[in-house]
């Protein structure tokens, strides 16, 4: 898995950088086949305070783009709802894709 952390008006330290890398290694576990991630981490100074940091993520698998966003006060909570959305997509997709192409029985009466 590649793994891109970029920040957009402030720079990223590295024990954010290692919050990030842990968080995304879990989704992993969901599909195992992620070609790329990006992480992009913004602080909006114009917003309220309760959506100063926002986090985005973008994953690559298989053809298809997933992304989700999530905005809070405290950085490590915004990359934490976003994880937790992007794997909730994931395992959307995967229901999707297991459930495909199955059809209902005939019930004889």
């Amino acid at each position: 898995m590649n793994l891109v952390v970029s920040g957009r008006n402030f720079d990223v330290h590295e024990p954010i950088r290692e919050f990030v890398e842990q968080k995304v290694g879990k989704l992993e576990k969901h599909l195992s086949n992620l070609s790329d991630v990006r992480a992009e981490l913004t602080v909006n100074k114009a917003k309220a305070m309760q959506d100063h940091f926002t986090c985005q993520i973008t994953t690559w698998s298989n053809g298809r783009i997933l992304r989700a966003e999530d905005s809070h006060g405290d950085i490590h909570t915004a990359i934490t709802g976003a994880v937790d959305k992007l794997s909730r997509q994931i395992e959307k997709v995967k229901g999707r894709r297991k459930h495909h192409g199955r059809k209902s029985l005939a019930v004889n009466t």
